[in-house]
This record gives C-alpha cells, sequence and structure tokens, in this order.
C-alpha cells in the first residue's frame, strides 16, 4: 500500500469517528452535468427532504453555478490544508455519495452510496470501477446489460437498479433555447456528432493512430464534407467527448461545421441532451449515446473507419456495430458521411423499425420520469433517518 493511500485511508478513519450528516454529495463530470444533475434539481426542488444539504464534488471552479452556494461546494483534488480536510470531512460525514464519473467509496456502512454511472456499456471499461461491496447501488437502462454490468463493476445483481438514466429525460422535450444558443432557427436541419474520445486528455491510451475527428482525417475529408453541407443546408455540431484531448482535434468550424465545448454548453446555460433533443439526426461510434438516442426515435449513424484499431486497443464491452445494424446507418468513409448528410436533408429513415427493436431491449423505460424515479430511490434507501 502507497503512502498516499494509507493517508487517505488514515483521514476517512478518523473522521467517520464524527456523525453522519444531512447531507447528500453529488459528482459528475463534467460538473454539474449527466444523471446527477437531473436528481439533484429533483431532490433540491421536490422539497421532500427538508433539512438536507445537496452539495457537490467538482474539478474545479470552471462550471459552478453563479447562483450556486460556494460553501457547498468540495474539490475532488484539493489544494491547501482547509479544503483537504473539507474533502475527507464531507467525504466521511455525507449521508449518501452520488457519483456519475470519479467515483468516491462511501467511507462507513452508514453512508449510502449510489453509482449513476454515464453510459450504459459500450467501451470496455473492466478494472476501472471494481467496486465490489463497496458501493451499494449501481444505476443499469435494463436486464439486458446485468451480466457485463456485474462483470465490468465486479458486483452482484443485487446491487443493479433500473430508474432509467436521469439525464435522458431532456430528449422527452424540446429546448429552443438550444438551437438559438447555435444560432439555428427552427426549420434548419441539425446533425449533431457526439464521437468518443480517440487520446484520453488525462492518460496515454494504446496509440492506434486513430486520433482527431473520425472520418474527417486530411483536409480534402473536410473540404468535402462541408461542401455538401453547404449544399444541403445541413449544420452539423460536434460534441468533443469530455475526456477528449482537445489538441487532436482540429478547428474546423465554419458556418455548417461548428465545434462546441462543455464551456459553451455552461455559459449558454443549456445542457448537451437538450441540443440532442434538437437534432434531426445523431453521428457517433463506440458511445453509449446511441442507446440514449433511441428515445428520440430519429436516424442515427456508426462512423467506423477505425472500428478495428479500436476493438484491438480499449476493446468493446459490447460490439455496438453488431447490436445496431438493423437499426443506424454504417459510414465507413467519407463518401457516406456526405450521403448520410444528403438523407437528413431529404428526410430520408430506413432504420426506423430496428430502432424500436433495440429500444425494447436497451431501455426499461421510455418516459421523461427518471430523475423522479432516481431521486425517490436515493430517499428510500438512505440510512440516516429523514426527520
Amino acid at each position: 500500500m502507497n503512502l498516499k493511500r494509507m493517508l487517505v485511508g488514515g483521514a476517512l478513519k478518523l473522521f467517520s469517528l464524527l456523525p453522519v450528516k444531512k447531507v447528500i454529495l453529488f459528482e459528475s463530470s463534467p460538473d454539474f452535468a449527466c444523471n446527477a444533475y437531473p436528481v439533484y434539481e429533483y431532490l433540491k426542488n421536490s422539497k421532500k427532504l427538508p433539512g438536507w444539504r445537496f452539495m457537490w464534488f467538482v474539478s474545479g471552479d470552471r462550471f459552478i453555478p453563479s447562483d450556486f452556494p460556494r460553501n457547498d461546494v468540495v474539490y475532488i483534488e484539493p489544494s491547501g490544508i482547509k479544503e483537504t480536510l473539507r474533502h475527507f470531512y464531507y467525504r466521511a460525514t455525507a449521508a449518501a455519495l452520488v457519483m456519475c464519473n470519479n467515483a468516491k467509496y462511501p467511507a462507513r456502512k452508514k453512508q449510502l452510496g449510489v453509482f449513476l454511472g454515464h453510459g450504459c456499456s459500450a467501451k470496455n471499461i473492466k478494472g476501472l470501477y471494481p467496486f465490489g461491496d463497496k458501493m451499494d447501488y449501481v444505476l443499469s437502462q435494463s436486464h439486458f446489460f446485468d451480466y457485463i454490468m456485474c462483470y465490468e463493476f465486479e458486483i452482484n445483481p443485487e446491487q443493479l437498479f433500473y430508474t432509467g438514466y436521469p439525464r435522458c429525460d431532456d430528449l422527452f422535450h424540446k429546448c429552443p433555447e438550444a438551437r438559438q444558443a447555435l444560432g439555428l432557427s427552427e426549420n434548419d436541419k441539425l446533425i449533431i456528432w457526439l464521437p468518443t474520445y480517440r487520446k484520453h486528455k488525462n492518460q496515454t491510451m494504446e496509440d492506434n493512430g486513430s486520433k482527431g475527428i473520425p472520418l474527417l482525417r486530411t483536409p480534402e475529408d473536410v473540404e468535402k464534407f462541408t461542401k455538401v453541407l453547404e449544399e444541403q443546408k445541413v449544420t452539423v455540431v460536434l460534441k468533443p467527448h469530455p475526456a477528449e484531448d482537445l489538441s487532436t482535434i482540429e478547428n474546423i468550424n465554419t458556418d455548417r461545421f461548428k465545434i462546441i465545448t462543455d464551456e459553451f454548453l455552461s455559459k449558454n446555460k443549456i445542457r448537451l441532451y437538450q441540443v440532442m433533443s434538437e437534432a434531426d439526426a445523431l453521428i457517433s461510434d463506440y458511445s453509449s449515446v446511441l442507446y440514449d438516442y433511441l428515445f428520440c426515435d430519429k436516424p442515427f449513424a456508426i462512423t467506423t473507419d477505425d472500428a478495428e484499431l479500436y476493438r484491438s486497443s480499449r476493446g468493446f464491452a459490447l460490439d455496438l456495430v453488431d447490436l445496431f445494424k438493423d437499426a443506424t446507418e454504417e459510414l465507413p468513409d467519407t463518401d457516406a458521411l456526405c450521403r448520410f448528410a444528403e438523407e437528413v436533408r431529404e428526410g430520408v429513415d430506413r432504420k426506423k423499425d430496428g430502432r424500436a427493436e433495440v429500444l425494447s431491449l436497451v431501455a426499461r423505460y421510455n418516459d421523461d420520469r427518471s430523475a423522479e424515479r432516481t431521486g425517490e430511490f436515493i430517499i428510500k434507501n438512505l440510512k440516516v433517518k429523514n426527520k
């Protein structure tokens, strides 16, 4: 056991001698987003936990809302003695830890640990979250994923719960503010492109030569695609994965090809899934966002130009290309990418029945009440009495 782990364990044990507080500590990446944020909003607005504090683990100051109390912020990587002590104090005394990405285990049995995750099984994550019995519950979209979830998180089926992904509630509602932020009218055709990361910003993955934007590897590819977008009057909005090393993404913003970031979303006070709800189609690849976009019942496509490279390096939990073969278009090259944009403009939709079949497998619920169900699940399972 290294020195840092010993110090962390010692600090948690020390603060665990203190009483558990009526505090729920949330975490997501980026901060104030993903599955945790809708649950936070539900619990705060429902008034079902009077006298409780709803606090956030944050990675920094970039995404803290201006109206959020600063004394309810706890830094994941604290600097200085004061912030470090606050980190361990709330981590050891909060009644519940509700995590999406940078999972922290409860320090003692009196705390409730809930992992909401940031996407159902797509990429191989075995070994990244070896929860065992350290996490009370892990959210899953449906029983379809039971075996993979138990295998990858090293948990028992009894630790899984099914309330739907809270972030998907946004997909059931229009959001004209999202189009306004993008400078688009209600009638503009919009494709949202959500590639998974090729090069992680915090670590060196196997370098298989697949970096940047799939299918747009050369200036010629970019010119060809953007020309089609102009001709078809279709706008593509590309949102890089939060973990992507942005130095690998070329700045190719045009009137019809826009790259947005988490900073853009935060500044305009909109959420990614609100943009998705406005899109006429989706492009992605080996990402769990494919499961979520099924709720929109709109065309989507998978880029497959580096599928074999990705399979031989990171690997897949599920072969999404095979699972979605009757539900999506495959884009192996730039020509196919251009054709997809043209078909979106023309309203072509060949895979509607296939999407419905996959949705019936991967989603237990098909409504906008996942945040409510998840919030009620947390209230029901709190180990501190709500008096």
